[in-house]
């Protein structure tokens, strides 16, 4: 009646190893899998690429604006934010810029903007420092700092 260290049915154990090891699979399997789905609708996702487009512009500086994503709505593989920007010294007035954004190789990347308001048209307000021109296609042939 001594207690033994042997299981008693050698494939029973065998089995119970195999079925632990399949759902440890399963489970890893599943982590994986849900990585690799595309990059992550929320707004964190969004803002981040909406300032890599913005850090990839020469004649801006970021270091003295403030970026919030406003709203956004997500469609299969765009979306559409409404981005907030402020001076982060509180002088001048914020405005902001509708952006579509798309999937591409795993992340959001922005595929075009427009002027959203904050400013109406004809106003004579001051951008944040260093923000380049906002009005008409001047915006998109801005010359960059440095060039003529």
């Amino acid at each position: 009646m001594g207690l033994s260290a042997e299981p008693v049915n050698p494939f029973a154990a065998r089995y119970n190893r195999k079925v632990r090891w399949a759902g440890i699979a399963i489970v890893y399997a599943g982590l994986l899998a849900g990585g690799c789905g595309g990059p992550a609708n929320t707004p964190e996702a969004v803002r981040r690429a909406i300032l890599d487009h913005l850090a990839s512009r020469p004649d801006l500086d970021l270091k003295g604006i403030q970026v919030d994503v406003a709203t956004v709505s997500f469609r299969e593989e765009q979306a559409d934010a409404l981005v907030s920007f402020r001076p982060r010294s509180g002088e001048g007035e914020p405005f902001q810029m509708r952006y579509t954004l798309e999937r591409k190789g795993g992340r959001w990347v922005v595929k075009s903007k427009a002027q959203a308001g904050g400013m109406p048209h004809g106003a004579a307000g001051a951008l944040p420092p260093g923000h380049p021109d906002v009005g008409g296609s001047a915006a998109e042939t801005a010359t960059p700092k440095g060039q003529k």
